[in-house]
């Protein structure tokens, strides 16, 4: 059941004809009547009595129309409302970010959007990128900022990258053996860290992975002393000789200098990684989604 034919049936019920319901519907008399035939053929009911010079309701067609006249209000009121959010830009947006990373790349980009519209609601949401997938996927997230790699299901644009960098206590002795000087870094050799205790994140971030994975093509399985739950506390604990460790550049960009440790590249040009906006494929984006996802994208990072 259908909608034009509700609205069908009520201009027939207002007309008392057929003829002249058609003609206020600007279709045909035959198509009309066609139309009426299906629906009561699909609802198993007669909707009009038909006489002479005129039709009138049937019980059934009386339900019809005091029911469908209240769907077309609902329609009406659906599209009003749909088109103040459309002019006024107002609504909410749920974001969700890991925090340093909203401190370095979001927190630009909402309060640009939020000056040219001024009337949303964002709604920003801490998480890592596993969570974030998640959220994304069960449609209680509109965007997140992810890391790599990113699951099936999630639409996504890089917006910038890192590098990841072996961490030391300045006063560690493989400082000795690695290379003093490097531009901007000097490149260690992660194999000589296989018996050493590491400072790692917990299991679910994607930085533990990296971890392992490097160790791995390094021949050893890191010795994990602690597991902290961010990098900063990884970063900090690090520079007060705890252990060693793998931290994001945007760790160290954002920490205070008296807490940065001996950093290295653990490879010739880097080991980089990228971070995207993502949003669930295939979901309906309303307009307020649209404008920060480009306007995230045409973000640059300097």
């Amino acid at each position: 059941m259908q909608l034009t034919n509700i609205r069908y049936v009520i201009a027939i019920a207002k007309e008392g004809s057929f003829t002249k319901a058609a003609e206020s519907l600007y279709i045909s008399q035959p198509a009309l009547s066609q139309a009426i035939r299906r629906l009561e053929q699909e609802m198993k009911i007669s909707i009009f009595i038909r006489e002479k010079n005129k039709v009138s309701l049937t019980p059934a067609g009386e339900v019809l129309v005091e029911e469908g006249q209240k769907m077309l209000e609902s329609e009406r009121n659906i599209r009003h409302r749909i088109h103040e959010l459309e002019e006024l830009d107002t609504g909410k947006l749920f974001i969700g970010g890991a925090s340093s990373y909203v401190r370095y790349f979001f927190s630009r980009v909402l309060a640009e959007f939020q000056t040219q519209h001024p009337h949303a609601q964002l709604i920003l949401q801490d998480g890592f990128t596993q969570n974030l997938c998640a959220d994304l996927l069960e449609g209680n997230l509109d965007i997140g900022l992810l890391a790599e790699p990113i699951p099936e299901g999630i639409d996504h644009y890089p917006v910038f990258q890192e590098e990841i960098f072996l961490a030391l206590p300045w006063n560690h002795p493989l400082n000795r053996k690695f290379p003093p000087k490097g531009k901007p870094y000097p490149v260690a050799d992660l194999s000589l860290c296989r018996d050493e205790k590491f400072i790692s994140c917990q299991p679910y971030r994607r930085i533990t992975d990296i971890l392992f994975t490097e160790a791995r093509r390094a021949d050893f399985t890191p010795n994990i002393l602690l597991e902290s739950s961010s990098t900063e506390n990884a970063n900090a604990m690090i520079c007060h000789g705890m252990g060693i460790g793998l931290i994001p550049e945007v760790t160290i960009r954002l920490c205070p200098k008296e807490q940065r440790a001996r950093y290295y590249r653990l490879r010739p040009g880097g080991l980089i990684r990228r971070f995207h906006i993502g949003r669930r494929a295939g979901k309906f984006n309303n307009r307020l989604q649209e404008k920060f996802f480009s306007m995230a994208k045409a973000f640059e990072i300097t």
